[in-house]
């Protein structure tokens, strides 16, 4: 934080476990053929999510004090090898400064496009939610895919791939969760022509949908599943085990919620969806994906601490000016012929003992 005067507003959100609660396990079928859309009061009449102010909402003030010593944060992480280790294109730590974000690290963001040879190559494909639609809408409008990549393409998906926004709404087919969908999802993009190039990339979420609509124990079983599929192997024609599907895979996590924000507190279809059950099943992934060894970038501390949280009447969408730091990123990512970003040894020490 920035040296200064701060007031803390502090609600109590859930008691005891609340916010962790798994949803009853005709929690899907009841819902829409997504799992959505639970009718009000099928739980009865709800009120454990309190909102309850501090002290009636008083403000509580602490002081930032000026920093004494003139040390950076990588440079305190002792010397010795830490036993964690993840490919973090983007590690979440930093913080905002005038509307602006500051990493820690912030070498690796000080760069500029290359020089005019460069040679546009792959296609980069954005698969997740409705974040995922927003973030690939301000990815198409900067150089990541008008000077680097040759094609940029996504895939909008709920909990399965999604085509008719308004049409799935109404859909409903009686039937529990059924992970091959999610999985199918997957392989059918990863098995595209112009996906099985090695200069392609996948951006890959699933994220908030799955906190609002399964319980835990699926979504981890669905995470591992995609690992799987991620790491399938072939005999080629000489008779080596290689990858199936050829492009990067990047992990991005889940981003924060604003609870707080929602019109209706203690709604029916939405009880599921806490800043508890988001933060666990984003932990999750990211430290699945981390340990299978594919480049993960974790957006949630950034979204976090964001002092201005989501839009306003919306729990979950930021503005994009908030992801500008991690396009840039993206950007450098690509440059280097889709290869993580070389810092130094004191740096990379940080990243895997702060992981």
């Amino acid at each position: 934080m920035e040296p200064g005067v701060y007031k803390l507003l502090i609600c109590l959100d859930y008691s005891l476990c609340d916010g962790f609660k798994d949803p009853p396990r005709d929690w899907f079928i009841k819902g829409n053929a997504q799992g959505k859309f639970q009718k009000d009061g099928l739980l009865g009449t709800l009120d454990e999510y309190l909102k309850q102010p501090f002290k009636k909402g008083s403000h509580l003030k602490i002081n930032v004090p000026q920093a004494k010593m003139n040390m950076t944060l990588a440079d305190k992480i002792r010397q010795e090898p830490c036993p964690y280790a993840c490919n973090h294109l983007w590690d979440g730590f930093g913080r905002w400064t005038n509307d602006t974000w500051q990493p820690y690290l912030d070498e690796l963001y000080n760069w500029s496009l290359p020089a005019s040879k460069y040679r546009r190559s792959g296609t980069l494909w954005v698969y997740g939610d409705s974040l995922g639609v927003r973030l690939f809408g301000s990815l198409n409008s900067r150089d990541l895919c008008k000077k680097l990549f040759l094609k940029c393409r996504n895939s909008y998906n709920w909990l399965y791939p999604l085509t008719n926004e308004a049409l799935s709404r109404k859909q409903n087919d009686d039937l529990d969760f059924m992970p091959e969908k999610v999985l199918e999802g997957i392989r059918s993009v990863l098995g595209r022509p112009e996906m099985q190039l090695q200069d392609s990339v996948l951006l890959l979420n699933l994220g908030l949908h799955y906190p609002i609509s399964v319980n835990f124990t699926a979504y981890q079983w669905v995470m591992v599943d995609v690992i799987n599929i991620l790491k399938e192997t072939e005999v080629n024609s000489q008779g080596k085990q290689v990858p199936k599907y050829k492009a990067k895979v990047i992990w991005k996590s889940t981003t924060a919620i604003c609870k707080h924000k929602e019109r209706k507190l203690n709604g029916t279809n939405s009880r599921f969806m806490t800043t508890q059950r988001v933060l666990l099943f984003s932990a999750f992934a990211m430290s699945a994906m981390c340990q299978a060894g594919f480049d993960v970038i974790d957006v949630y501390p950034l979204t976090d601490s964001y002092p201005g949280g989501t839009l306003e009447g919306d729990v979950v969408h930021y503005p994009n000016k908030v992801f500008v730091t991690m396009e840039t990123l993206l950007e450098k990512y690509k440059a280097h012929n889709n290869q993580r970003l070389v810092t130094s040894e004191g740096k990379e020490r940080f990243r895997r003992c702060t992981s």
